[in-house]
């Protein structure tokens, strides 16, 4: 083993004593392959199940504010919400003159199978949560909270 790695191990670095990846990765399996058991039978994938969720906690969304919720590129988005219109599960509201300020939301169809799914899913969360205090996940909170600000100084400082 070379002196650095040593040295890293020797001061109690969090890099060679857990495997962060592993860990974010299985756990990321395990809450997206649940997510997919429960829209699969809607013919939905769980990027579809998160777009119409995003709709649940806000009755009415602009593409703008739907880009800012979902990690996905313009075209994509674009291409996502078309689907889910012809699919009668969204419908185009009132946004005024300009159509790019048009804002999206919920058909009753719609409304219906999200709160459904969310149900569904929830009651999943929950299983795969059985067994976790109170106190381990407010700890588990706390580390993800470090994590992601950990992060976002790491995006601000890294030339682009």
């Amino acid at each position: 083993m070379d002196k650095e790695l040593e040295g890293r191990r020797s001061t109690g670095s969090p890099t060679l004593e857990f495997d962060l990846e592993g860990w974010v990765a299985g756990l990321a399996q395990a809450v997206v392959q649940g997510i997919e058991r429960q829209t699969s039978a809607h013919g939905l994938t769980a990027l579809e199940f998160a777009l119409l969720r995003a709709f649940v906690e806000k009755r009415e969304r602009s593409l703008s504010q739907l880009a800012d919720v979902l990690p996905l590129d313009r075209e994509r988005l674009v291409q996502l919400v078309g689907k889910l219109i012809d699919r009668g599960l969204l419908h185009y509201g009132e946004g005024g003159a300009d159509p790019r300020a048009m804002l999206l939301a919920l058909t009753v169809r719609g409304r219906y199978l999200a709160w459904r799914l969310c149900q569904h899913v929830q009651a999943q969360d929950s299983r795969l949560l059985e067994g976790v205090s109170e106190e381990e996940m407010a700890t588990l909170s706390s580390v993800v909270s470090r994590i992601m600000a950990n992060h976002a100084l790491l995006e601000q400082s890294s030339p682009r």
